[in-house]
């Protein structure tokens, strides 16, 4: 009898019923490709038009008609993450309607659970949390400040008053592992301030002397303030000087040695971006302000010291321009080296990860350069970050380009960038995710099917193996006031009806230092439907993958985090998640993401 007689007859009922909404189709072609064409608008019945026109993908050959997958099947293995920003309080500490943070205790420990609730509906397996967004931290730190973000003076330096009773990353970390989620934390490794009123409002006067004096005592710009300067009114570490290096370095090997977290994430913020003054482009070489640096860190680059002619300034900025270039290039090794300094001394797999900039350089300027606008930003030649060399260097495990343009973005189109990185990265052990922008509105974004249609596109190429969407607070259902928030909420159903199953985030080998060993004891006790087994406490196991197993089918069921404190494990089902299953299987995720064989269980009497 299967499981439990009770529960028979709800099985039954759910066959038949099943059955009878199930009706002979054609078979779907698997690759069938279809074109996107050109989005034309949306009526008052949010129904979407589009034009006869084939949108067309530029890439370093030519043009082609940008297709997407018709039928998609969803992957058993694709990465889906969700970015939680800090700053701000923009996604994390939660708001109350009338716009104060939730700040005490129970309330950070109940929107906690209640966004992994939303990561879980969502079928998310990635959460890319902000730990420290502008040189301060959400947690106990010998180098950096507590952040004004975390407590109710709205100010720096100031402990939370649970700070010295709890724990609240450690907490967070282990609730996202329960629910089978990886939990990065993300760090801005440059950044001091992010400009606006703040600073001001504290009594600085605007000066980069008058920004540090009102951090905190123990910011490390205000110890050490030669290591910063003032750029578009917001304060920077200088990546030239080992002082910087060095303290990055040891605010992360702090944070592993403190949690045990499944990587280190950066963003997209390495040296300051150009900004606009009364139309006027201005680049951060144009200024200068790192010149005293270049000065007394050359290494092997030449320092011009007379640049009173247009000739020497010339030369001037092409070596600096590969000097900063080497600088962020030794702030990605060296943080490489300080996590596969930790891996191998205690034997797990943290990843390093990086979400640069969406463009690295134009074909025009560069050849290796995607077939771009050169009036674009690139990474490379604007902020001196070399995410192609770092990827294909295999310095990183990861990488999220931000890819925050649409199809028909003639500035930067998705197709055109999404099939550049996956052309460069599709040799490399570096894995490939896309950052998607959920959270853009107005007209060019009506188009409810942009994202979901992106997903489609990238599901022809292995190297593309997942998304990352910013941000949190747009996955979330919207009030209907106005068609932009219809439009949001449609997006967002297209986006669910393309994460209905379970995935996993694909294994990283090379990260794998232990052996894992099988599960022991394995029973399933029908009368309260939970599995339970033995699982050393020295094993390398990190998630369990449930799958339902019957004769024509095997699904994923659910993921689970393994309880770290004891070796007898127990899992607990509901009626629901067993059918129509007459076996459960159970295998390992170990720390790098690699799976055991599955052990399989009879769910019969």
């Amino acid at each position: 009898m299967y499981i439990k007689n009770r529960f028979y007859a709800y099985a039954t009922l759910c066959f038949i019923v099943l059955g009878l909404l199930s009706c002979p189709q054609k078979p779907a072609k698997l690759n069938e490709l279809e074109s996107v064409r050109d989005f034309k608008g949306i009526n008052r019945q949010n129904q979407l038009f589009f034009g006869d026109t084939i949108v067309e993908n530029p890439h370093q050959k030519g043009s082609s008609p940008v297709k997407i997958i018709k039928n998609y099947i969803e992957p058993k293995e694709m990465v889906r993450a969700v970015w939680i920003g800090t700053i701000s309080q923009l996604h994390y500490p939660r708001k109350n309607q009338n716009g104060t943070p939730r700040l005490k205790l129970t309330e950070l420990q109940t929107d906690w659970i209640e966004i992994l609730n939303t990561a879980e509906e969502l079928n998310l397996n990635m959460i890319i949390f902000q730990v420290s967004p502008m040189l301060d931290a959400l947690y106990a730190s010998a180098y950096r400040p507590w952040s004004q973000f975390i407590n109710t003076e709205n100010r720096q330096g100031v402990a939370p008053d649970w700070a010295d009773s709890f724990d609240l990353i450690a907490w967070m970390i282990e609730q996202t592992h329960q629910r089978g989620m990886e939990f990065h934390a993300w760090f801005n490794p440059y950044r001091v301030t992010a400009g606006g009123s703040y600073t001001i409002s504290l009594g600085s006067d605007g000066t980069l002397e008058g920004e540090l004096s009102v951090l905190d005592a123990n910011n490390f710009a205000r110890q050490n303030p030669a290591s910063a300067y003032l750029f578009n009114k917001k304060v920077y570490l200088d990546p030239g000087l080992d002082s910087t290096l060095d303290h990055i370095d040891a605010t992360i090997e702090e944070f592993l040695n403190l949690y045990d977290v499944d990587a280190i994430h950066f963003d997209d913020y390495f040296y300051p971006y150009p900004i606009f003054i009364n139309g006027e482009r201005i680049d951060f070489a144009q200024t200068l302000l790192d010149r005293e640096s270049f000065r007394s860190n050359p290494r092997p680059f030449t320092f011009i010291e007379d640049i009173e002619s247009e000739e020497n300034l010339a030369r001037y900025q092409i070596e600096a321009t590969k000097w900063r270039n080497d600088n962020n290039d030794r702030m990605v090794q060296r943080v490489k080296a300080v996590i596969d300094t930790h891996n191998a001394r205690t034997g797990k797999a943290v990843q390093w990860g990086i979400s640069p900039f969406g463009i690295w350089a134009h074909q025009e300027e560069n050849p290796l350069g995607s077939a771009t606008p050169t009036g674009s930003t690139a990474s490379y030649r604007d902020i001196f970050a070399d995410s192609l060399k770092w990827s294909q260097e295999e310095w990183i495990d990861y990488i999220i380009p931000q890819i925050y343009w649409n199809f028909e973005t003639k500035a930067a189109p998705y197709a055109t960038l999404a099939y550049w990185w996956q052309d460069a990265l599709k040799d490399t052990s570096t894995q490939l995710y896309i950052g998607h922008p959920n959270y853009k509105t107005g007209v060019a974004w009506n188009n409810y099917l942009d994202i979901t249609n992106q997903i489609r596109y990238n599901a022809q190429f292995p190297a593309i193996q997942g998304s990352a969407f910013f941000s949190y607070n747009d996955l979330l259902w919207q009030p209907i006031i106005n068609q932009a928030s219809i439009i949001r909420n449609k997006e967002l159903i297209s986006l669910r009806d393309h994460m209905q199953t379970i995935t996993l985030i694909p294994p990283k080998p090379w990260l794998d230092r232990k052996e894992t060993l099988p599960l022991d004891f394995l029973h399933f006790h029908s009368e309260d439907l939970a599995l339970t087994f033995h699982d050393s406490l020295l094993n390398d196991s990190r998630f369990y993958v449930i799958y339902g197993i019957n004769k024509d089918t095997t699904s994923i069921i659910k993921v689970v985090g393994r309880n770290k404190e004891i070796a007898k494990q127990r899992i607990i089902f509901s009626p629901i998640d067993l059918l129509p299953y007459s076996e459960i299987g159970i295998s390992i995720k170990d720390f790098s993401g690699v799976e055991s064989s599955i052990q399989k269980i009879s769910l019969i009497n």
